[in-house]
């Protein structure tokens, strides 16, 4: 809330605490003789006026002389007096914000009229205001509650799409399993790494999920894929077991080749081997007189170059 109303208010009790002290004046000046009521005003500056301490006593509280009522505090501090333009403002506001804050219950008045309706328009002012903060409370709650509540149903769709979406992406990580048979035997390892992943909510291709699982458990699937295709090929039966877990993990590449599609062209050289995990090669040459077709599977593997299409 803007410090507006404690500044206004606080203003008003300064105007009022210097009317007071200048009606005070007057009266003490109606009571001596000597006194001049003009010489109260601003252009007439000189005289004597220690009589005022006596009808107007400031520092000590006399009620039986004159009573401030509530302005005593603002004349006894100095306030009024000052010429330091800050202090006034900053006092001012003090007074402002600390009775509208407790309702002007705080003020003891004098029985001057305009002084206790001054009371009373504190009071009803710091109620009013204070009305108005529990309302916009109120407000600010409500809408706070709303807000959260819709933050709640989206999480809630969030989640169900969110559960759909695994749902159906490990029914596919499944028949990618059923594909491949070997994967049968590390389908707990693949099925609870996948789930972990779900869980912290990272996005897994469920069409070749094996890139996005951990290292140790890629290369685990890996060399259980790879090693016994390995060991069918001539050139590598001499081979260590690590050496071709070290083959299967760090040099094979998995590759897709969409139907009716060349891999590799008579004549052109073949600088790797291939081994075919899913799907059918056809391979055959283009010499009419002599024509060879042939069919490679799963499990088989090419090294020379003939022509072929899947």
């Amino acid at each position: 809330m803007l410090p507006i109303p404690q500044l206004i208010l606080g203003g008003f009790w300064y105007f009022l605490s210097v009317e007071r002290e200048t009606a005070c004046w007057h009266l003490a000046c109606e009571n001596h003789i000597e006194c001049d009521r003009s010489s109260l005003d601003c252009d007439h500056g000189f005289g004597n006026y220690t009589f005022l301490n006596d009808y107007c006593p400031i520092e000590t509280t006399n009620t039986t002389v004159f009573d401030f009522g509530m302005f005593q505090g603002a004349l006894q501090s100095g306030t009024v007096a000052s010429m330091d333009f800050p202090r006034k403002i900053l006092y001012c506001f003090w007074w402002g914000l600390r009775n509208l804050s407790s309702f002007g219950s705080n003020l003891q008045t004098s029985p001057h009229i305009w002084e206790n309706c001054f009371a009373v328009l504190t009071s009803i002012s710091g109620l009013l205001l204070f009305m108005y903060f529990l309302g916009r409370l109120q407000m600010y709650m409500q809408w706070e509650a709303s807000r959260q509540l819709d933050e709640a149903k989206k999480l809630e769709e969030y989640n169900k799409w969110r559960q759909y979406e695994m749902k159906a992406k490990k029914g596919k990580i499944h028949e990618w399993i059923d594909r491949n048979p070997r994967l049968k035997e590390k389908e707990k390892l693949i099925i609870s790494e996948v789930n972990r992943m779900f869980a912290e909510n990272k996005d897994i291709d469920a069409e070749n999920p094996l890139r996005h699982l951990p290292m140790f458990t890629r290369r685990k699937i890996l060399s259980h894929l790879c090693l016994p295709l390995l060991q069918t090929v001539p050139l590598l039966r001499n081979e260590s077991e690590d050496a071709l877990k070290l083959i299967s993990c760090d040099f094979l590449k998995q590759v897709y080749y969409n139907e009716n599609s060349y891999i590799v062209r008579e004549g052109e050289p073949l600088d790797a081997l291939l081994f075919i995990t899913r799907g059918i090669i056809w391979t055959y040459t283009t010499s009419p007189a002599h024509r060879q077709t042939g069919c490679l599977k799963t499990d088989d593997f090419v090294e020379s170059p003939p022509m072929c299409c899947p």
